[in-house]
């Protein structure tokens, strides 16, 4: 006889489900800077769990999700990552809408609200970008930074004053007059797109790592590395929008606090604007939707706010957000084309890299006609086809890249593509290496030809750009004609130009461009003084300059401190150059793929007499280590167990699940390390370098 269904249990077990992947997105999002969906996904699980909590008030828990923002700075604490920080006042996030009919309700939730509580003063609202960035909050005594912190689960947050005091335009000190007392202030770190593009540009050339997905991204990733030193390369600035207290600081809207911060010489973003309807808010959204790609930051919306305080007082507080405010989303711009080729370009460390050759398609204010696959296993991975339909979108508006295929658009035509086993270039035979990214296996391809033309060129393009040495004028196509010509074989043989050699390149064709608009002899003469200026660049520059392997931009920049010239450093032994300190990190275990399956495998054979196990971490790990699995100690049993509590939630997991259990951490000092020292000493020690 077939028991009835327990909807019950069924809606139990949902929000049990529903509660442990929230809090696994939001340590993916807050704490490792590494999310996995996007924010209408998350917010469709959050609501999903609100309902089902809001239609069964007896399974009410004070540490659900749906009552605390973020992921729990216990965790990253444990970690060994930063000191953990209760906040004085918690850091609420804002709730998400994602259209305009949700703007006219909450404006006419407001203005009801007031209404009801005998209001008679009109609703105003300040409106001001919501940045793609990191939470912080900061506090000055006697108008000097004292201590900052992120906003972790909005009660308790991650120490990081010293890597605040690295960011770009963060004040040490508030320009009077100021507060005499302690005053705490709140804002966002951001990673301007520049940086950006410039960080992922290194990423992708090393291959080493993981790239950051958008800004944001960069920014929390960059913000939470254990270096200031490192932190202060990245490029970071901030803005900051509130004030914890704000009457005492003597203003009675949001709107005044905003010119307060102004006032210390804080940075705030000038790009807000104070309504007084619905109608105005969607005409300010609509002028920055239209502006938005022009901005040297990315955002992803706006922030909508009751600007009285008093008002705001009104209103209230919710579990998770202040009722008074609300996020307004933009849709990720994307568009549809067609993959007319695949080719594959060459870096100037070899590095063989596949680009998609697009239709071109407009996109955020640009057409863009080419975006980067990364590697093979990217290709694999998307299953992108010469001949696809795809949809394009542009990484913090600026980086396009495929966000993937679209279903049901193939004709039979299209064909997987295959990288090529030689060099597009000189025809060398390629070499593969494996790292790991995002807890995958990734396969990079490279060139081992040092003679190789594409690398000749993207090596001297790379020298003289604007994060190396700087040479005004020197981009791709100059480089390109002076290769061609026999000017050039290498960097050093630019400080050997003469205008003999250059005049010929102002009357040749478009080329001319490339140097500028003007007579030719001027033109000539500025080239070579860029050249010249760039004498003066400094060993930082020129070692991220030389395209050594494993040498990028911060690692350049702390040799160069340590060893303080290229005659020391030439000198240095390989051991000492290894030895170079680089802060310190965190190192992470975690359980793996290959234990993950050896105990996915023993779970699924349990005996029934073996499942009577009910939410009991010791009697779990009790159970686990009575099965003698390979390669489960004592620890190891105990982290499984103490991960999930019941033998029903374990099996319930998944591989993912299981292979992230957390193993521990420990707190390691870095140093540069023997395959970056290696590299370098391979570099100084050629003679043709020399």
């Amino acid at each position: 006889m077939n028991r009835p269904f327990d909807f019950a249990a069924a809606d139990r077990k949902r929000v049990e489900a529903l509660r442990s992947e929230l809090r696994r997105h939001n340590e993916l999002y807050y704490n490792l800077a590494a999310p996995e969906i996007l924010d209408d996904r998350y917010d469709a699980l959050m609501e999903e769990l609100r309902g089902l909590e809001e239609a069964h008030p007896e399974w009410s828990d004070p540490e659900s999700p749906t009552r605390r923002v973020g992921a729990t700075p216990e965790a990253a604490a444990k970690r060994g990552a930063f000191s953990a920080f209760r906040h004085t006042v918690p850091m609420l996030s804002i709730a998400n809408t994602y259209s305009a009919d949700e703007v006219r309700k909450f404006v006419g939730r407001m203005e009801g609200a007031l209404r009801d509580a005998g209001n008679a003063e009109p609703a105003r609202f300040v409106v001001e970008l919501k940045i793609d960035g990191l939470a912080f909050t900061a506090f000055y005594r006697g108008g000097k930074f004292v201590r900052g912190a992120t906003r972790g689960d909005g009660v308790a947050g991650e120490d990081v004053t010293r890597n605040l005091a690295a960011v770009g335009g963060f004040p040490g000190r508030l320009a009077p007059p100021h507060p005499e007392g302690e005053l705490e202030v709140r804002g966002e770190v951001y990673m301007p797109s520049p940086a950006f593009a410039a960080l992922v540009a290194e990423q992708e050339e090393d291959g080493a790592g993981r790239v950051f997905a958008n800004p944001r991204n960069a920014a929390a990733g960059s913000l939470k590395l254990l270096d200031a030193g490192i932190v202060a390369t990245r490029g970071l600035e901030c803005f900051f929008y509130q004030i914890i207290d704000p009457g005492g600081a003597g203003a009675l809207t949001q709107s005044e606090a905003l010119a307060r911060l102004e006032r210390w010489r804080l940075p705030v973003n000038p790009v807000r604007r104070v309504c007084g309807s619905v109608g105005d808010i969607l005409r300010f959204r609509d002028e920055v939707d239209a502006g938005r790609r022009a901005l040297p930051y990315a955002i992803d919306g706006l922030v909508i706010k009751l600007d009285s305080f008093a008002h705001q007082a009104i209103l209230g507080l919710g579990s998770r957000s202040p009722n008074w405010a609300v996020a307004y989303k933009f849709a990720p711009d994307r568009a549809e084309t067609r993959v007319a080729g695949i080719r594959v370009q060459v870096g100037k460390l070899g590095r063989l890299t596949p680009v998609a050759d697009l239709d071109p398609v407009p996109l955020s204010g640009s057409t863009i006609t080419h975006a980067s696959l990364h590697n093979e296993s990217y290709i694999a991975e998307k299953d992108v086809r010469v001949g696809d339909r795809v949809v394009v979108e542009k990484a913090g508006e600026i980086i396009p890249q495929i966000a993937g295929v679209v279903a049901g658009g193939r004709d039979g035509s299209q064909a997987p593509f295959a990288m090529p086993r030689t060099c597009p270039s000189c025809g060398a035979e390629s070499s593969t290496t494996e790292t790991r990214q995002d807890g995958r296996t990734v396969v990079l391809r490279f060139c081992p030809n040092p003679a190789c033309p594409a690398k000749q060129l993207a090596r001297i393009v790379h020298f003289a750009s604007r994060n190396a040495m700087d040479i005004e004028g020197m981009g791709p196509a100059v480089v390109a004609w002076l290769l061609r010509r026999g000017a050039v074989r290498d960097a050093a043989d630019i400080y050997s130009l003469t205008p003999a050699q250059l005049l010929p390149l102002t009357k040749e064709g478009r080329d001319i461009a490339a140097v500028g608009d003007g007579e030719p002899t001027k033109m000539v003469d500025n080239l070579l003084r860029a050249i010249e200026s760039s004498k003066g660049r400094g060993l930082a520059k020129l070692l991220f300059a030389l395209s050594i392997p494993d040498i990028g931009e911060t690692a350049a920049q702390l040799l160069a401190k340590r060893f303080g010239s290229m005659r020391v450093l030439r000198d240095a032994a390989a051991a000492d150059i290894s030895a170079a300190a680089m802060g310190e990190s965190t190192a992470y275990r975690t359980l793996g793929g290959k234990s993950a399956a050896v105990l996915a495998n023993a779970l699924a054979s349990l005996k029934p007499e073996q499942r009577v196990i009910g939410r009991d971490p010791g009697a779990l790990a009790a159970l686990l280590a009575g099965l003698r699995l390979s390669g489960f100690g004592r620890k190891r049993c105990e982290a499984v167990a103490n991960r999930f509590g019941a033998l029903d939630d374990l099996l319930a997991a998944d591989a993912t699940e299981l292979a992230m259990v957390e193993m521990g951490a420990s707190r390691v000092r870095r140093t540069l390390g023997p395959v970056a020292a290696g590299s370098l000493r391979r570099f100084l020690d050629d003679p043709g370098n020399r």
